[in-house]
């Protein structure tokens, strides 16, 4: 303790203190707050490098926003395009169908004006075709008739050539047969062969069929036999067992029941002698039963009193929580609610710096005018911001205004030009101008009506600056605030001729139209935004110092709760060291009940054992006898199953051989079996081909003769046939010189009839040609309407491609005249082909990515929260730290100069703080005067002088923070008896709070023990252990923890 270095004694000083945990927990605390750093600024370059993505994503989101605006426009200028042609369409398929209708009368007209004289026409017709008819009919028999005479010349011939050919025929036919006869007897006997053989066959498999029956027969009655033997084997071979496991268990039971024997007498032996030992220990338990109930009486009592107190501290403790976690709450809510006010004022603040909810153009003018004063000088600003309105006329102002109110104020309209260029250039969107030189007052009605629920004028509830101020009495000039939608209407009917707003933002026009605006109450319009600002500033502030005097009182909160804390430490601690001590005191009591109340039983129980042992020993020995004659017995019937069981084993191989023959025998007839069996099938295969084609050569046979009678027939017929050519022949030559003569008449009435029919046939030629022309006028309006059906198909087709029916599509007009609109659809197409390549997806990224940096920044507030909490705790740890160790400090140093004192019989000793390092803490330095001497180092102490200090020391800091048990080696070996037994008195003082163990070999110290130790060899390398009870030698010793002395004798310890 002397030796170590003033930081050393400092870290002992602090282990006796119980500072180690609070050190461990600021290291803890600092490696956190270190990682909390790291973390932080691994989340901030994360935000840095989300920021600058989001400022990409937001160019990219605008680009997004104005292709969609872009494209909706084209989209909706588009079907307005189609709704209008399919208007125009519909007109023109109703214009044809009226014309369609026109011309079908006109051709319905001429069509009965050519039937009348088609009827003319028909009449001579049908007299010229009678003549015609009557022309032909002569002439078609004339032909006729000379055809029939050539017909019966081919026939003639046909019919000679046909009978050479039969003739030959026949004779092929006749060869045929004959040949066909020799194969039909060569197949009949290959039939019969094969019969034969099928026959044979089968007879021979019927034979094997019965032989293998035979055998198998053979086969099962030998394999029954070798069962019954290999049974009969089997059994005796069990029985053989039996007897042999009979012989053996008898064998065991024997060897068991001397072992029992044996252990039976030395069991006998050991309750005598446990007997005796239990009768002494029952008269120890009584004596020491009355003393421990007494010491239990007397914990539990110190025990309640103790644990009243720390319930008491406990419920304070509790109530200061409750009311932490409330005033916790509390900042919780105030917290949020500064954050929420601190993004809507950030947000409001942007939404004014961007010019948010301005219309584009007006947007891009202003944002370029701020970023260059001298630019657009002749512009003031948006209207919006001239004017203010009252919060409760905010929405009816909006509404009246519309888009006007985001027009730009100019001076005049020649300083337009530059701003209009801009806006060619830039392509941005819409922007209206007021040139204040270009004003025209606008009072329709005069003043404002009165009434109920006319408010006034809106003009009048506008606070404007003074170059907008005649601009607010033209625009808002005639509009009329009122109360509801009902006020307003009555004064659209009782004939009012300006415009009515109501304080909801419903507008009604003198034409009847009534508009409703979707923009709420105002809330969040650039009109509203000034005042929200300073409004949203003023509730920033108040929240700001709710939540500084919150957290002012949780500091005061939290300062009384570790006070608590601490007490209720050391009375835990009190109250932990007396439940164990009554737990100690409880338990010795409980065991030495339950000794005493064992002991009795157990001797008794002793006494019975000891008796049943005795008999279970006669017992033993009777049996023992007993299993050595029935052993004996066993031993000969094994003996007599021997000559049985071999023979039984001959008879079992005998069979197995017998059954392996007839096995063999048997699978020799089945391989014959299935030889004659492939034999047979191929023979009856044989036989079945040649019976089959001997019914082929009988069919052919048939079919032969059948064609030799048809051929004979055949030629009867041509025989006839050729007699009937020939009369025919000359029949036909008489006729054709009678049918020449009528036909020359004929010839001379038909020239008459042709001429009358040609004058009928140019009448009706002129009428079907004009039903020709009213006809072509009428496929021409068909034509035509087709077109506009097939037209207006195409565009239904378009409809219902874009999702629109055609009665929306009707009511749809074009925004514009159909040539502008053509050229606006143009124009919208250039500007987004000019937008290039667009992230359609840029918005959705930008949202996201907003809301992973709103969660990153809130992830920072947390870690934010947590460093400072860190910081907190580290400052409390370090504030416990110097309080425990300066309370600490001071005791030791006040007791260690009383003990000093008291070892030295006077001077003066104490401790000091001391700075070796200015980034160290400071050391602990020991400084001591004996008495009777000046102050001097410890180095120039003598060695009974440095024990004697480094013992007052220790035993100061024992005093001030006991500790549970404590080792002392040899510590006194420099002392004189003198001071020995100071220090023995000291020990003993400390001992009653502290259990000592010490190893000396100074007799003083020896005789303060209560129990002494001592390890001596009294043969060379054997050691044995000595023990007095010293207490027990000087009456009963206290009951609290007593110092346990080591003695050592000789060279051994």
């Amino acid at each position: 303790v002397l030796n170590a270095s003033p930081q050393e004694r400092r870290l002992l000083l602090e282990e006796a203190a119980g500072l180690a945990r609070h050190k461990r927990r600021r290291a803890e605390a600092l490696r956190r707050l270190e990682q909390t750093a790291v973390h932080l600024q691994r989340v901030q370059d994360l935000l840095d490098e989300l920021d600058a993505q989001h400022a990409r994503l937001a160019e990219q989101a605008d680009a997004a926003r104005r292709h969609r605006a872009f494209s909706e426009e084209v989209r909706s200028i588009e079907l307005g395009l189609i709704a209008d042609e399919a208007r125009r369409l519909r007109q023109a398929q109703q214009r044809y169908a009226q014309q369609t209708q026109s011309a079908r009368a006109r051709l319905a007209e001429l069509e009965e004006q050519a039937r009348a004289a088609a009827q003319a026409v028909a009449e001579l017709q049908r007299i010229r075709e009678e003549l015609a008819h009557t022309w032909e009919a002569g002439q078609r028999q004339l032909v006729e008739l000379v055809r029939t005479q050539a017909a019966a010349e081919t026939a003639g011939e046909r019919a000679t050539g046909h009978l050479a050919a039969h003739q030959g025929e026949e004779e092929r036919l006749r060869m045929e047969i004959a040949r066909l006869a020799a194969e039909l007897q060569r197949a009949e006997a290959d039939g019969r062969t094969a019969a034969g053989e099928v026959e044979r066959l089968e007879r021979e498999v019927q034979s094997l069929r019965r032989d293998l029956q035979a055998y198998e027969q053979a086969e099962r009655n030998a394999a029954d036999a070798l069962l019954a033997r290999r049974a009969e084997a089997d059994a005796l071979e069990r029985r053989r067992a039996e007897v042999l496991q009979a012989r053996g268990g008898v064998a065991g039971r024997a060897a068991a029941v001397e072992a029992r024997r044996q252990v039976l007498e030395r069991q006998a032996a050991l309750l005598v002698e446990r007997r005796r030992r239990l009768e002494e220990q029952l008269a120890a338990a009584e004596a020491e039963t009355g003393r421990l109930r007494t010491r239990v009486a007397d914990a539990r009592a110190a025990r309640d009193r103790q644990g009243e107190r720390v319930e008491a501290t406990i419920a304070h403790l509790r109530a200061l929580g409750a009311q932490r976690e409330a005033l916790a709450e509390e900042i919780r809510t105030a917290d949020a609610r500064r954050h929420r006010l601190e993004a809507r004022l950030q947000a409001l603040e942007e939404a004014g710096t961007q010019l948010l909810g301005y219309e584009e153009g007006a947007r891009t003018l202003l944002l370029a005018k701020r970023s260059d004063p001298h630019r657009f000088t002749s512009i003031l600003g948006a209207l919006v911001d001239q004017i203010a309105v009252e919060p409760q006329f905010r929405a009816a102002v909006e509404a009246a205004l519309g888009r006007r109110l985001y027009c730009l104020l100019t001076r005049d309209t020649a300083g337009l030009r530059d701003a209009l260029a801009f806006l060619r250039a830039d392509g941005r969107g819409p922007v209206s101008f007021l040139p204040l030189d270009r004003l025209a007052e606008r009072h329709p009605n005069g003043p404002p009506p009165d009434g109920r629920g006319v408010l006034g004028s809106a003009a009048g509830f506008v606070t404007a600056k003074q170059q907008a101020r005649s601009a607010v009495d033209v625009l808002l000039g005639d509009v009329v605030v009122v109360e509801d939608l009902d006020v307003a209407l009555r004064l659209l009917a009782a004939g009012h001729r300006g415009r009515a707003v109501t304080l909801a933002g419903e507008l009604v026009s003198p034409d009847g139209v009534i508009t409703v605006r979707g923009m709420g109450n105002g809330k969040g319009s650039p009109l509203s935004r000034r005042s929200d600002l300073d409004q949203n500033r003023s509730d920033q502030a108040a929240a700001t110092a709710t939540s500084a005097d919150l957290h002012a009182r949780e500091s005061a909160v939290a300062r009384e709760t570790q006070t608590v804390q601490a007490d209720l430490a050391v009375q835990e601690k009190e109250c932990t060291r007396l439940e164990q001590a009554l737990a100690t005191e409880e338990a010795a009591l409980a065991a030495a009940e339950r000794e005493r109340t064992r002991l009795p039983a157990e001797i008794e129980e002793v006494r019975r054992e000891s008796a049943a042992v005795e008999v279970a020993r006669t017992e033993a020995e009777g049996q023992g006898r007993r299993l050595g004659e029935e052993a004996s017995s066993l031993e000969g019937k094994a003996r007599d199953l021997e000559p049985l069981l071999t023979a039984v084993h001959a008879g079992v191989t005998d069979a197995g051989a017998a059954l392996d023959e007839e096995r063999r025998r048997g699978e020799d007839l089945r391989v014959r079996l299935a030889e004659v069996n492939v034999r047979r099938q191929a023979a009856a295969t044989r036989a079945a081909d040649l019976a089959a084609a001997h019914r082929s050569l009988l069919e052919q046979e048939r079919e032969i003769a059948g064609r030799q009678d048809s051929l004979a027939k055949t030629r009867r017929e041509l025989e006839a046939a050729l007699d009937a050519a020939r009369r025919e022949q000359e029949r036909a030559a008489r006729a054709q010189a009678e049918l020449e003569a009528a036909q020359s008449a004929l010839d001379r009435e038909r020239t008459d009839r042709e001429a009358a029919h040609a004058a009928a046939q140019e009448a009706v030629g002129r009428v079907q040609e004009e039903a020709r022309a009213a006809e072509a006028a009428l496929h021409r309006a068909e034509v035509r309407a087709a077109q506009a059906d097939a037209e207006w198909g195409a565009v239904d087709r378009r409809l219902q491609e874009v999702g629109l029916a055609w009665p929306d599509a009707e009511e749809m007009r074009l925004p514009l005249p159909r040539e502008e609109a053509r050229g606006r659809l143009a124009e919208l197409r250039e500007l987004i082909l000019q937008l290039g390549p667009v992230n359609l997806r840029a918005i959705d990224e930008q949202e996201t990515l907003a809301a992973r940096i709103d969660r990153l920044r809130r992830q920072v507030e947390d870690i934010e929260g947590a460093r400072l909490a860190l910081q907190e705790l580290l400052e409390r740890l370090d504030a416990i730290l110097r309080v425990r160790f300066r309370e600490t400090f001071q005791a030791v140093s006040l007791e260690f100069g009383r003990l000093f004192v008291r070892l030295f019989e006077g001077g003066a000793a104490h401790l000091e703080l001391v700075q070796e390092t200015p980034e160290a803490d400071p050391g602990l330095e020991v400084v001591v005067r004996l008495p009777g001497k000046p102050p001097q180092s410890l180095a120039a102490l003598s060695g009974g002088e440095r024990v004697l200090v480094a013992l007052a020391l220790l035993f100061a800091m024992l005093r001030v923070h006991p500790s549970p048990f404590c080792v002392f080696d040899e510590v006194e070996a420099a002392l004189d008896d003198a001071n020995t037994r100071r220090f023995a008195l000291l020990l003993r003082e400390v001992a009653a709070s502290t259990q000592i163990i010490i190893i000396t070999h100074n007799k003083g110290t020896m005789e303060a023990a209560d129990i002494l130790y001592g390890v001596t060899m009294q043969e060379p390398g054997v050691s044995s252990i000595l023990s007095v009870r010293l207490g027990e030698r000087n009456g009963p010793s206290a009951p609290t923890p007593q110092p346990v002395a080591a003695g050592q004798a000789g060279a051994g310890r």
